[in-house]
């Protein structure tokens, strides 16, 4: 009797903490701070866990961008962004990504991943389910020397390099000569969209071939390198 009566408080014992737990589980808490905006569903609706419930403004703006697979694994929470509004077009916002979705979402085939970025300030220009465009900064250089993307070519080896006149002592803008340019190997940082950082190799202020056009005339078949306007300070 004493060993039934122990196996009973056992289960009553297991039946009171699941009701608990439901109990619990039966409070719905928002994840942010704000204000109901509209509830969606009334007292003895069925729900699920994909039902939307109510709607709620929050008074923190927050931006959801949607980026494909390619893009989303350069993103990290932490990390700053810059925003622009469709319907404000000198509206100029930073923020930064509060969280990054773990899972994705397909649609025709195409997988993209949710992103919200928290905006550092609250301009009362921008409006719920506004249209935004967002720049992540993935990473940054801050006062490096930079060149251009087109001026940095590579050998066969796939080292990196720029071209430049070693006889050019006066640091002339423009030269005509009939001699090839040299190269100087550098060592290239961060590449962005048009622009890559230069590690080693340049020196602010150094001058570099930017520009080459080939002259020639009836009475000579040579052709010659004219490098007008084409020496890049950097």
């Amino acid at each position: 009797d004493i060993l039934s009566y122990r196996v009973q408080l056992s289960q009553a014992e297991a039946n009171y903490v699941e009701a608990r737990e439901n109990l619990e589980a039966a409070t719905i808490k928002s994840p942010i701070n704000g204000q109901v905006a509209k509830i969606n569903n009334q007292v003895g609706d069925d729900v699920s866990a994909s039902t939307v419930i109510l709607n709620i403004i929050s008074h923190d703006k927050l931006a959801e961008i949607t980026f494909n697979e390619v893009d989303i694994a350069k993103i990290k929470v932490g990390q700053k962004a810059n925003l622009f509004f469709n319907a404000v077009s000198d509206l100029y916002l930073t923020g930064e990504v509060v969280e990054v979705d773990s899972l994705g979402t397909t649609n025709q085939g195409v997988i993209s991943y949710g992103v919200k970025v928290a905006l550092d300030i609250n301009d009362e220009r921008v409006k719920p389910q506004m249209s935004v465009s967002a720049d992540i900064i993935i990473d940054e250089a801050i006062n490096v020397p930079m060149v251009s993307n087109q001026l940095i070519k590579r050998d066969s080896s796939g080292l990196s390099y720029v071209e430049y006149f070693s006889s050019n002592p006066n640091n002339l803008q423009e030269i005509t000569t009939d001699e090839l340019p040299d190269i100087k190997y550098v060592e290239v940082g961060l590449i962005g969209d048009s622009n890559s950082e230069i590690k080693s190799g340049l020196e602010e202020g150094e001058l570099i071939i930017t520009r080459t056009t080939s002259l020639s005339s009836s009475s000579n078949t040579n052709t010659t390198a004219n490098t007008q306007n084409s020496l890049f300070n950097l």
